[in-house]
């Protein structure tokens, strides 16, 4: 199977692309930043000294919120309900963490349905624009809206220290709440729910087994070397790490979003892989020993470019290739691959010692990955960008004869 025939075309520009676009943006932004609320603020007031434990409750209840929200959507639909209603269910919760500051078993509770709603938002977008989004598009609008949302989180992250964390928090909320209902006024589907057939087999036939696989590899092995990286960097400042995580990540998710819309979705998975083989094999030649730059800066600077080929890899080819029965949990496996492979690589760099050896045989598995890879279908074949150029020529020279007219 060299690649997947998508019947279903949608629009490449209108609101439908804003709206996603905007959701995109403010998901990014916020879903940075509580992860920086949850840890430095909710975790120091709950009674579990063990911050490990309830980082992994966390991941937990987000998993499994995944796999509930993608049968949910593919049973009754409701992209839009969900959408809006998970929207101001998340800004309430944030608004009430930032006025009140609860503590303990109150403090627990808004972590864990926290965990729900931001797992719930993706998989009902996702939908959405599998439905109304032109396939020769979604790499650019995934790609911008992480990308403008990496540089709001980064922006407001920097204000913590001139406001506080619960200002911010507080505005993050106000700005969910905002893109919430722009969704409501704007997005035509219908609100409410629809009876719909859920066919999960549709999976095999279009390898999401397969790209779930390469998807866990991946995070897994990316999550085991930045957890790694943090501590021998933790010399800089905030704002300086802030830096280096963010401002490769930023440039090079856009730059993937144009990339896989134009060269097609396989080469950027592929370079993603290559990418962070790249970092591994760097960080087993130089060790601690050698310059912090070689050691640490470099190495993590490959790894956050790696990360933004293979998010924009991730989401997109999801999105292709989920079927019209099966397009919330096809999200919902994927993005379980991929929390599931950075939480078990946190795991790993808490209990193994990294050695040049193991990373130099996690960078081989690494590369027996993109054979996983490969084998799933290519859903932007080089035939439906040419086709999608003549129609568009077909319709600008439409245009001139009707002016000529």
């Amino acid at each position: 199977m060299k690649y997947l025939e998508l019947n279903v075309r949608g629009k490449c520009g209108g609101v439908g692309a804003l709206v996603c676009l905007m959701a995109y943006t403010t998901f990014t932004a916020s879903f940075s930043l509580l992860g920086v609320f949850v840890y430095q603020y909710l975790f120091h007031r709950v009674s579990i000294s063990n911050v490990t434990s309830m980082l992994a409750l966390f991941s937990i209840i987000y998993i499994s919120s995944l796999i509930v929200a993608g049968v949910f959507v593919d049973l009754f639909g409701g992209e839009k309900f969900v959408m809006v209603s998970f929207s101001l269910l998340t800004s309430f919760l944030l608004a009430i963490s930032a006025f009140y500051a609860p503590e303990g078993l109150a403090s627990s509770i808004i972590t864990a349905l926290l965990a729900c709603t931001t797992a719930w938002l993706p998989i009902a977008l996702g939908s959405y624009i599998r439905s109304h989004i032109d396939v020769t598009c979604r790499g650019t609008i995934y790609g911008l809206g992480t990308g403008i949302g990496s540089l709001v989180a980064f922006g407001l992250y920097n204000l913590i220290d001139v406001l506080s964390l619960r200002v911010v928090i507080a505005l993050v909320g106000v700005v969910i709440a905002v893109a919430g209902i722009v969704v409501l006024l704007v997005v035509e589907d219908k609100f409410w729910f629809e009876k719909r057939v859920f066919k999960p087999s549709q999976l095999f036939y279009r390898r999401v087994p397969s790209l779930s696989l390469g998807i866990f590899v991946f995070y897994t092995m990316a999550g085991f070397v930045s957890v790694k990286l943090y501590p021998v960097l933790g010399e800089f400042s905030l704002s300086i790490m802030a830096y280096i995580v963010t401002v490769p990540y930023l440039v090079f998710v856009i730059t993937a979003g144009f990339l896989i819309d134009f060269a097609g979705r396989r080469l950027i998975g592929v370079a993603g892989f290559i990418i962070l083989s790249i970092g591994n094999t760097l960080l087993a030649i130089y060790e601690e020993h050698y310059s912090i730059l070689l050691s640490a800066i470099i190495p993590l600077i490959i790894i956050r470019i790696a990360y933004s080929f293979i998010d924009v890899y991730t989401v997109v080819t999801l999105i292709d290739l989920a079927g019209r029965r099966s397009k919330g949990f096809t999200l919902s496996v994927g993005l379980t691959a991929m929390s599931s492979g950075i939480l078990l690589g946190s795991l790993l760099a808490g209990l193994v010692e990294a050695s040049r050896l193991g990373v130099i045989m996690g960078t081989l598995i690494l590369v027996a990955a993109i054979y996983i890879v490969m084998r799933v279908p290519e859903t932007l074949p080089k035939r439906v960008v040419k086709k999608d150029e003549i129609l568009k020529y077909i319709d600008k020279a439409k245009k001139i004869a009707e002016k000529e007219m």
